[in-house]
């Protein structure tokens, strides 16, 4: 049982969905880029990786507040 506010879920669900709408953008933005030869594939899956691994440090940081 979670002893989350309905503020806090809230909180959460905003920050997912806007998680999920900028990775949307930046992933079409990253496409384009591939597509007129502004960036490698290699670059982009690069950029990918460390978006990814900016989350993970970014959600361990709120797990330790």
């Amino acid at each position: 049982m979670s002893n989350k506010t309905e503020f806090e879920k809230g909180y959460e669900e905003g920050a997912n969905y806007t998680a999920e709408l900028i990775g949307g953008v930046l992933a079409e933005v990253l496409d384009n880029l591939q597509q007129e030869g502004v960036l490698t594939a290699s670059q982009g899956m690069l950029f990918a990786i460390e978006m990814w691994n900016a989350d993970k440090r970014l959600k361990e940081k709120e797990s330790e507040v």
